[in-house]
């Protein structure tokens, strides 16, 4: 029962971190669902330097302590939970307003709360019983893996409520299980105990309203004259919102010339943000669509096929449609959005005009063979100042130099590319996407880019042309046309004049055909890059980060606004992690060292300072344990995302694989003798092959069925899995044997890692990719094993060396978690 109640409360931990993660993701915002989360895990640091601390006291209350925590971590769950939505913090006055600095405190202590009680268990478990730690960890591995499937489905569909449900029955279950002693006393407790937990699971998130940040695109449409929200529906990854409202009139790139009405719509929120517009017309009824300006590709191509990505509300559909194209298949990532399309275009898909399908549209490129004669990458998303920089740790795998390749190599002959997106001051998104349209074009044999392309601009959008065949007179004299009566401005065309340049929306200067000029000369290209006030170079599948334009020059301008502008997240959205990295690492820092202080534990009596060498080897390796084992998990999530078609199940199931791996080789590792001393360094060993991508060729199995694309998944995970699971229970074997007292600090220590693991994971991704987190690993895994041969072993005396120390006599056998690594 009591490794029962380990898989049940580490099951419910990973839950609850998935489940905040999406609260705030509705709420505040993408910055801070990934940055509470990490502050959150301080809990199991400070549970940590708790039992260092106290620890002869609680040895003695083992039996309380365990199941006491597990019952309190549930209770301030659903406290915590009510508490966010209460608080009245507000991320994106957070720079202009310093009240919102203690409210920021207040909404992070909170969270942290339920994590300390969630690691008193944990860490308590490990410091009764540090013989059985295999076992203890094991388990914890193992149930958090299995939490980690609730991430593709299940409660995670019903939003938060569903998903604390599970998480208050998961924690009376494990409060339930750690109870020592099947008297009638303890039956009646843990009856009545797992009744009120599972009651407040169900009752508190009924009472409790998410409370969205006004400045979010929701707020505002809902404060529009007669808007009425019409449906609220989520999945595992998102939450969506339609809108209905009388005002809404959204075209973005419209032309002025158009002197009609933009018929009803419905407005159309991902995560209470990101407003798009699903329009109620007939094909026949949208002549707005004549006026975009990706209409410009039909005055082109005849009849065509076409394949628009990620479609939006649907608005490149509704154009395509009213200019009689020949088949429309359309690929939305969120299958909400795909059934809102499939229900406004049900006539079109009936007769076999138009197929909506939900998925990755990466995913669906890499398996299909047919080609179109147009592609559209639409604006999918809603405008956001580049210097607000509130999505620059969003991954997009629709704008990568990959997905432009794939794009083109589905392009028939005589096909055409068009992408749209937004103009920003100074450019930025527009001009990385033109870029990597440009290098793209550049990288295919018999391409004459300057001859290939086209762009056409707005005063609010910039849109792309690109073919892998030159622009013949026609086409330019069709674009010319298109751009004249439309009253848009080219930016580029094959032998464009001068004169055609900036005749509407007239910039002081034409920057972008500047831009494109110098991009399509490869001599003048780095300097462009490196004249730009934001980083516009294109970026791969392993550094998707799309919005993401920082650049450290930038850091004194940033720093000298702040106060002055409303830039909610510092400027490039940078500042941010940095910020929550400084605060981790002092507060990591104090809590680490503190109790040293106060309990005196670096002894003086070793002869020549071996107790010391042990005591920092110690906390060194399981620094590095911490910080590796999370710099593994995070690239391996990402490079199976194009395999398993969504973010979410390349998340639940590389998650699973690891942890349930790693709890097998955890358990396994009690009979593998000093063989499992060197796991560190043949997992250092393996984060260099992970990291320089010599995994399984993916491209080989891309076309089966997604459960086969699962098993191969698991099954290549599983060597670097097993392997993950041995050097924490090493590394506590050796501990336990010299110095006992120090196996909670070291929790603790652990626990801290896994804090700045994750921050520091995302600033050596958005600066150097996930390749390069995988290669610190190697790093840190190398680390670990030397501090465990050489600083652990040599560090004290042979006598230390035989020393043990008995667990008390009657204490208890509970947990571990993941975040232990």
């Amino acid at each position: 029962m009591r490794y029962l109640g380990i898989g049940a409360l580490s099951a419910a931990v990973l839950l609850l971190e998935l489940t905040l993660t999406r609260v705030y993701s509705v709420t505040q915002g993408y910055h801070f669902a990934f940055l509470a989360v990490s502050l959150g895990l301080l809990g199991f640091g400070a549970s940590g330097t708790v039992l260092f601390v106290g620890r002869e006291f609680l040895l003695r209350k083992t039996r309380i302590l365990l199941p006491l925590s597990a019952f309190l971590f549930t209770l301030t769950t659903l406290g915590a939970y009510w508490a966010i939505n209460t608080i009245p913090f507000d991320s994106y006055r957070l720079i202009v307003d310093r009240e919102m600095v203690g409210w920021m405190t207040a909404f992070y202590v909170v969270q942290i709360v339920p994590f300390f009680f969630a690691g008193l268990v944990l860490g308590g478990a490990l410091v009764a019983d540090p013989a059985n730690v295999h076992r203890i960890y094991g388990s914890s591995l193992v149930g958090a893996g299995a939490g980690s499937l609730f991430a593709l489905g299940g409660p995670s569909s019903a939003g938060p409520n569903g998903a604390l449900v599970v998480v208050a029955v998961l924690g009376a279950l494990a409060f339930a299980a750690l109870i020592h002693g099947k008297t009638a006393k303890n039956i009646a407790i843990a009856g009545a105990g797992v009744v009120a937990l599972v009651s407040g699971g169900i009752l508190v998130p009924l009472a409790v309203k998410l409370e969205v940040s006004p400045h979010k695109a929701l707020p505002q449409l809902l404060r529009q004259q007669g808007a009425r929200l019409e449906e609220t529906k989520w999945n595992a990854f998102s939450r969506i919102d339609v809108v209905e409202s009388v005002s809404l009139h959204q075209a973005p790139g419209l032309s002025f010339s158009y002197s009609g009405t933009i018929p009803p719509q419905l407005a159309v929120t991902v995560d209470a943000d990101n407003a798009t517009s699903i329009t109620r017309s007939t094909k026949e009824e949208a002549d707005f669509t004549e006026y975009l300006p990706v209409a410009a590709a039909f005055e082109i191509l005849s009849a065509p096929s076409v394949l628009i990505v990620e479609p939006g509300g649907g608005l490149d559909i509704l154009t395509a449609l009213h200019h009689s194209a020949g088949k429309i298949t359309a690929l939305s990532s969120n299958p909400i959005v795909a059934d809102l399309l499939r229900g406004q275009f049900r006539s079109e898909i009936d007769a076999g005009i138009l197929e909506v399908l939900a998925g990755n549209p990466r995913s669906f490129l890499s398996r299909s063979n047919d080609r179109f004669d147009l592609v559209i990458i639409a604006l999918a998303d809603s405008f956001r100042p580049v210097r607000a920089g509130a999505f620059s740790l969003s991954e997009n795998h629709v704008y990568t130099r990959e997905a432009f390749s794939a794009y083109f190599d589905h392009l028939s002959p005589d096909g055409l590319l068009a992408a749209t997106r937004w103009v920003q001051v100074p450019p930025s998104e527009e001009m990385r996407m033109v870029a990597t349209v440009i290098e793209v074009l550049g990288d295919r044999a018999g391409v004459r880019s300057e001859r290939a392309i086209a762009a056409l601009r707005t005063l609010q959008t910039l849109t792309v042309f690109a073919r892998t065949e030159d622009f013949e007179g026609r086409d330019l004299d069709a674009l010319r046309d298109f751009a004249r009566t439309r009253q848009m401005d080219l930016s580029y065309l094959p032998g464009i004049d001068p004169d055609e340049l900036n005749r509407h929306f007239v910039l002081p200067e034409e920057v972008y055909f500047q831009g494109i000029t110098e991009l399509l000369d490869e001599s003048r290209r780095d300097d462009f890059y490196a004249g730009t006030e934001f980083n516009v170079k294109p970026l791969g599948d392993d550094r998707p980060f799309f919005f993401h334009f920082f650049r450290w020059q930038q850091l004194p301008d940033v720093v000298g606004q702040i106060g002055k502008t409303f830039d909610p997240f510092g400027g490039a959205g940078f500042l941010v992690i940095l910020l929550f990295l400084g605060v981790s690492v002092a507060v990591s820092c104090v809590l680490i060292l503190l109790p040293l202080a106060i309990a005196r534990a670096v002894p003086d009596a070793h002869p020549g300072g071996q107790g010391r060498v042990f005591h920092w080897a110690s906390l060194g390796y399981f620094f590095m344990l911490g910080l590796a084992f999370l710099w593994i998990e995070l690239p391996l999530m990402q490079r199976f995302i194009l395999l398993l078609d969504y973010p979410i199940y390349s998340f639940g199931i590389v998650l699973f694989a690891i942890l349930v791996f790693s709890g097998l080789g955890s358990i396994l590792s009690g009979r593998l003798g000093r063989i499992r001393n060197w796991a560190p360094l043949i997992l250092a060993v393996l984060a260099v092959v992970y990291g320089l991508g010599f995994l399984p060729p993916m491209d080989l199995v891309l076309g089966l069925p997604l459960a086969a694309r699962v098993v191969v998944a698991v099954v290549s995970i599983a060597p670097i899995g097993l392997l993950m699971g041995i050097p924490f229970p090493a590394g506590i074997r050796a501990v336990e044997a010299i110095r006992p007292e120090l196996v909670p600090w070291l929790w603790g220590v652990n626990g801290y890692a896994s804090v700045m693991g994750s921050i520091l994971a995302a600033l050596i991704a958005l600066e150097g990719g996930y390749s390069a987190v995988m290669l610190v690993a190697a790093v840190a895994y190398a680390i670990a094993w030397a501090l465990l041969r050489l600083g652990m072993r040599s560090g004290v005396t042979a006598r230390e060396r035989t020393a043990r120390i008995a667990p008390p006599p009657g204490s208890t056998t509970p947990i571990g978690h993941h975040a232990a690594r």
